[in-house]
C-alpha cells in the first residue's frame, strides 16, 4: 500500500515529499483549523486505509494590544467605532484584527465592540492580555496581525 491521496479540509492537494531519515510530507496549510487525511491506495487506485489529523495553523503574528483596534496604542471610544465601521460600512481595513477581538473569543463581531464599550463606560472586565502593554496571544485563534502601529510594528 502506498499513500497516494492527501485530503486537506475534503479537497485534494498536491504534496511534497521528502526522504531524510524516513518519509516526510509537506502541505501548505491555511490559517486555522484543517483537516488533513491520508489516504491509502491499492494498485489499481481503490482506497484501502485512511488516517486523518487536525492541524491548527497560526500565522507570525505581530505584538499587540487587545482592544486598539484602531493601532494607535490607546484603547478608547474610536476602537468600538472603528470594528463596527469594519464589520458593517465596508472599506474600513484592520491591520491587526486580533487586536479588534475584545473579548478573545477568535472571532470578530458585534460582541467585541459591546465588550469595549461595557468596560470603557460601565467597568466591566478589561480584555485579556495583551492588553494593558504590548504582548503575543495566548489563545490559539485564525486571527491574523500583520502589523500594529501601537506597538511600533
Amino acid at each position: 500500500m502506498a499513500v497516494e491521496l492527501i485530503l486537506q479540509n475534503g479537497a485534494p492537494v498536491l504534496p511534497r515529499w521528502f526522504v531524510r531519515n524516513g518519509w516526510e510530507l509537506q502541505v501548505d496549510l491555511e490559517p486555522g483549523l484543517n483537516a488533513v487525511a491520508l489516504v491509502g491506495l491499492d494498485r489499481d487506485g481503490a482506497p484501502v486505509g485512511q488516517d486523518s489529523i487536525d492541524v491548527l495553523y497560526e500565522p507570525a503574528s505581530a505584538p499587540f494590544r487587545r482592544g486598539d483596534a484602531s493601532s494607535d496604542g490607546q484603547v478608547d471610544i474610536a476602537d468600538p467605532v472603528r470594528l463596527l465601521f469594519h464589520l458593517y460600512a465596508g472599506g474600513v481595513e484592520l491591520t491587526c484584527p486580533r487586536s479588534a477581538d475584545s473579548d478573545d473569543d477568535g472571532a470578530l463581531g458585534v460582541t467585541d465592540a459591546i465588550f469595549l464599550l461595557r468596560y470603557l463606560f460601565q467597568g466591566t472586565a478589561a480584555p485579556a492580555e495583551p492588553f494593558a502593554a504590548c504582548g503575543s496571544d495566548a489563545t490559539p485563534d485564525a486571527l491574523g496581525c500583520a502589523a500594529f502601529a501601537g506597538c511600533g510594528g
